[in-house]
This record gives C-alpha cells, sequence and structure tokens, in this order.
C-alpha cells in the first residue's frame, strides 16, 4: 500500500500553510497475484500407492454429500495403454477438474488458495470441495472376463484297428485298416472283406462320393 499525496487547492494560503489532497493505492504485483477466495477444503488424497489398476480393470471415482448421497461418479476404464498409475490418474483428474470444478477439485493447492493438479508429485495431490460432511471414495474394479465357449469338436469316429472277419461291427462309420488301407463301414456287418464288394458295407475312408460318413 502506498501512501500518494498532491497539493491542494488554489491561490497561497495568507498564513503560509499549505494544503495537500492523499490517498491510499495499493499496487499489485503480476508475479504475485492477490490470494483468492479460500474456502476449499480438503477431505482426502487422490490415491495411494495401494491403488494398482491393471488392463481391463476399471476405476471408480465417486463423492457423497453429508446424507450419503452420490453427487459425483465417474469411472475410467484401464487398457494395456494407460494401466500406469500416472497416466490413468491424470488422464481421470483432468476429466474431474474440467467437468466437476464447482463441486470438487484435484490437485494441490498454492500460496494463493488455486488448486493444479501435479503430476509430479502425484501422491501430493489431494481431492478438495467447498461443501461440510462430504465423503470421497476411489475404487479399482476388477471385471469378470466372459471364459470362451470352447468350439464343439466333431466325435471321432470309433476305431477298431485292423479289420476282423469274426468281429461284429455294429456301429456305421467304424474305422478300420486292411491291406494298408483305412475303410469305414456304412452299416450293421460281419465276415464283409474291405473291398471284396464294390458296394459292399465299407467304403475307402478317403473316398468321399460313395462315403455316407463323409
Amino acid at each position: 500500500m502506498t501512501l500518494f499525496c498532491i497539493p491542494g487547492g488554489s491561490g497561497a494560503d495568507p498564513a503560509g500553510e499549505g494544503f495537500y489532497n492523499c490517498s491510499d493505492v495499493t499496487i499489485a504485483d503480476s508475479n504475485n497475484p492477490t490470494p483468492t477466495d479460500d474456502n476449499w477444503k480438503a477431505i482426502n488424497y487422490f490415491v495411494t500407492a495401494d491403488e494398482i489398476a491393471k488392463a481391463n480393470d476399471q476405476v471408480w471415482l465417486r463423492l457423497f454429500n453429508a446424507t450419503g448421497t452420490e453427487v459425483v461418479f465417474e469411472k475410467l476404464d484401464i487398457t494395456s495403454a494407460n494401466q500406469e498409475t500416472i497416466v490413468w490418474a491424470d488422464a481421470l483428474a483432468q476429466t474431474i477438474n474440467s467437468q466437476y470444478a464447482n463441486t470438487l477439485q484435484i490437485g494441490v493447492k498454492d500460496a494463493f488458495g488455486n488448486i493444479h493438479f501435479d503430476a509430479q508429485n502425484l501422491f501430493a495431490n489431494q481431492v478438495w470441495t467447498e461443501q461440510t460432511g462430504f465423503n470421497y471414495e476411489l475404487d479399482v474394479k476388477t471385471l469378470n472376463t466372459p471364459t470362451p465357449t470352447p468350439e464343439p469338436q466333431p466325435e471321432p469316429s470309433p476305431e477298431s484297428g485292423t479289420w476282423d472277419a469274426a468281429k461284429t461291427y455294429a456301429s456305421p462309420c467304424t474305422t478300420v485298416t486292411f491291406n494298408n488301407q483305412t475303410w469305414q463301414n456304412q452299416w450293421w456287418t460281419i465276415g464283409d472283406q474291405p473291398g471284396s464288394e464294390s458296394w459292399g458295407p465299407w467304403r475307402l475312408a478317403s473316398e468321399s462320393a460313395n462315403n455316407s460318413c463323409h
């Protein structure tokens, strides 16, 4: 504050007395702004070292008023690209500070009452609100990843090894080997040698045109 005085009145005073007009003037320094309204109070720290998130998680930020009613709910999906704490915390803080600036702010308060998010000192950032009785929660939610349903696999054809003339092959599409070839029966059979009849019960497994097992 500076006192400025200038001569006042007009003409000479017969008694030789001087008169001055004085005023108190405050000059603001642009490098040191006037402190702002200091109604914002910290209610908790924004994040702690215990809050670890990984890909496919969600981070939930919630603010409740004095009666327990939720007044802010913001969530952030975590991917492999933002799972580092400083990355998702920075993104979440910027969202809060831009969308809910009149309700809460996240950061560090300077000497003039201004709140700024400090990415270089993550765990120093706090949650600030002008209201009393508000509560803040930050939770890392692990989402349930559905287990993929396996593709159904076709039932393998019954394998009976080498063809046996004395064996009954009751199940169609039973696979046997005979004369270094693989055969499949088309119907119930016993004693029918594979390949002995053009239209017998046995068909080459590699043959698709006349093999009903394909």
